[in-house]
């Protein structure tokens, strides 16, 4: 018998296949269908149950309440043993409408010992059954099932049925084998009614020197797309130069909504977030230049280093992670502060560590050795292990030697003391820790509001296959109701105050947000007032994508056109009694 501890031993080393913006790596690479999405390949995410006003929740056939979620879920005690729940169910895209090809994630509900192998099936309206295992994958490593990209939904808008049923190897004990099956209905919006920018997208694609940009119509991307060639174009040629090969044709999708922070990669395709609402603080050069590194970074030979050392070479080459600044003072804060994870926990695994704080530790260390040996150094480091060598500790002990440095426990020390000469500000801490919180409530309104969005939870879904297959829905379907539009609005501002050094602003909004993600909306004050300014624009055709309050107690409102999506205006905002006014700023101011 095979239990889950020592299945997550095995897949260590699928941690270098997939690389994630400022992001992170899937266990399993996804796959590239050539005509149809094959029902047998599969990654997953772990599972969350999202509010009611984010998404409907699968009803069951025996009509149980509808889940209630918040933002931050307390966990309850498992029953003793294997099942299916209704919140470990998750379709994506979210809302689904008629004709979608849709992807399902299982996250079945297992005691911590449980052996495998473990299967997972769909029964689909029709009496087909679809199969997959139940597997270790995902940054988490938590045993799941994914159906990915599987099944089209038919042109209907009647409730479909749908019966998943957990499949158990006769070596485990299971006190309750009826909660194995779990019955779910789905009733398809009609395609009709998709938003406007997801009835004008397909995707399109521009040649550059060595690059083939794609993007979708109908979006913020295909807008501004000479101002984006431009710094796509200056991105790969910093990038190609410093890695010193020649400018191969690479792909690079621009996505119209936030997926994870921003952008992912595999080493066929770089895919970056680009939508006028852009609620994650990210820099389209700089998210290239680190997905473009993790493209390149086998010129180095560092294609299969720990994910420390790549992520950290990645960071590197950025010049930062979402901000640009000095990585050794950035380290230096986190070394004098309580987020500190010290290095060498960041070989076990280091995915599972708080996001920012990993990958800005790792730049620190790629900027130490650069330092002390040179990029040519760094060449020898990444090419002096084995290429079969999977544990991190020992790939790290040979590259070490390669460079005369100690072992990995020593050297880790005489970086932190290396970075204890770094000089270092009050503010810095400060700083880091806004940025910190910034990021953790921008995933929590991401847990919330849009699930699929999240870098853990949510799938990296690939945009080539998507594009050959013409499957727009997953790059674009996004919120846009009133309250997530609002929260990203508020999201927005959090991070122009940022970066304009206004931290006490910054503090301010942020505990904005928090206080609604974790009580709702208020009667009162800026979220009320984003919420009722933003019906109210939604109303009256027209999509926010910034917000700027103004002494007098009006607004300014950046918004998109439906009527000449993807145009954008400008409305004033101004009170009337309990109602908000808008009214079109005259263009050009």
């Amino acid at each position: 018998m095979v239990h889950a501890h020592t299945l997550k031993k095995t897949k260590h080393n699928l941690n270098f296949i997939w690389l994630v913006l400022l992001c992170l790596a899937c266990n399993l690479l996804i796959p590239s269908p050539s005509s149809s999405p094959p029902p047998d390949t599969a990654t997953v995410v772990p599972s969350f149950t999202p509010l009611p006003t984010a998404r409907p929740t699968p009803v069951s056939t025996q009509t149980p309440a509808p889940p209630t979620a918040t933002p931050f879920p307390t966990p309850t005690p498992l029953p003793q043993g294997p099942g299916l729940e209704l919140e470990g169910v998750h379709f994506f895209p979210w809302p689904l409408y008629a004709g979608d090809w849709v992807s399902v994630d299982v996250d079945p509900r297992l005691p911590e010992n449980v052996g495998g192998p473990l299967t997972l099936t769909w029964t689909l309206a029709d009496g087909a059954i679809l199969t997959m295992p139940v597997d270790l994958v995902g940054l988490d490593e938590r045993l799941q099932a994914r159906f990915y990209w599987a099944w089209r939904l038919p042109e209907t808008t009647v409730a479909i049925p749908f019966t998943f049923t957990l499949l158990l190897p006769p070596t485990v004990s299971d006190p309750d084998p009826t909660d194995n099956t779990l019955t779910l209905s789905i009733t398809p919006l009609p395609a009709a009614t998709r938003p406007l920018p997801e009835r004008l997208a397909h995707w399109e694609q521009t040649q550059l020197s060595g690059v083939h940009l794609h993007y979708l119509t109908g979006s913020a991307a295909e807008r501004d797309l000479p101002a984006i060639t431009a710094i796509v174009e200056a991105a790969c040629a910093d990038t190609t130069a410093r890695f010193g090969v020649s400018a191969e044709t690479l792909d690079i999708y621009l996505l119209d909504r936030v997926i994870g922070q921003g952008g992912y990669a595999s080493w066929e395709w770089v895919a970056v977030s680009y939508t006028d609402r852009q609620y994650t603080p990210i820099n389209l050069g700089m998210v290239l230049r680190h997905e473009l590194t993790h493209r390149l970074d086998t010129a180095l030979g560092c294609q299969m280093a720990p994910p420390v050392v790549r992520e950290g070479l990645a960071v590197y080459m950025a010049g930062g992670h979402y901000w640009a600044g000095p990585l050794a003072r950035d380290a230096a804060a986190l070394r004098a502060s309580a987020y500190y994870i010290p290095l060498t926990q960041l070989t076990e695994d280091f995915y599972a560590q708080q996001h920012e704080v990993s990958y800005r530790e790792a730049g620190a260390l790629i900027t130490y050795l650069v330092e002390r040996h040179g990029w040519a150094g760094l060449e020898t480091f990444c090419r002096a292990p084995a290429p079969d060598e999977t544990d991190a500790e020992a790939w790290l002990n040979v590259a070490l030697r390669a460079l005369g440095e100690p072992d990995w426990p020593t050297f880790a020390r005489q970086w932190e003391a290396w970075l204890d000469t770094q000089p270092m500000q009050p503010q810095d801490l400060t700083r880091l820790e806004i940025e910190l919180r910034l990021m953790e409530t921008l995933r929590a309104y991401q847990l919330a509001y849009d699930f699929g969005a999240h870098f853990l939870e949510g799938i990296l879904f690939n945009p080539q296959a998507g594009a050959r297959l013409n499957i727009t829905a997953d790059f674009v379907r996004r919120p846009r109701a009133a309250e997530p539009v609002t929260l990203e609005l508020l999201l927005v501002m959090v991070g122009e105050a940022v970066n304009g050094d206004a931290l006490e602003t910054a503090d301010a909004l942020l505990t904005t947000v928090e206080n609604v993600l974790a009580h709702g909306f208020p009667q009162t004050g800026l979220a009320a007032d984003g919420r009722a300014i933003v019906a109210a624009a939604l109303a009256q055709g027209y999509e926010p994508y910034r917000l700027t309050a103004r002494l007098d107690g009006s607004y300014e409102v950046e918004v998109l056109e439906y009527a000449a999506w993807p145009a954008r205006r400008v409305l004033l905002a101004t009170p009337t009694g309990a109602l908000w006014t808008l009214t079109p700023l005259p263009r050009g101011d």
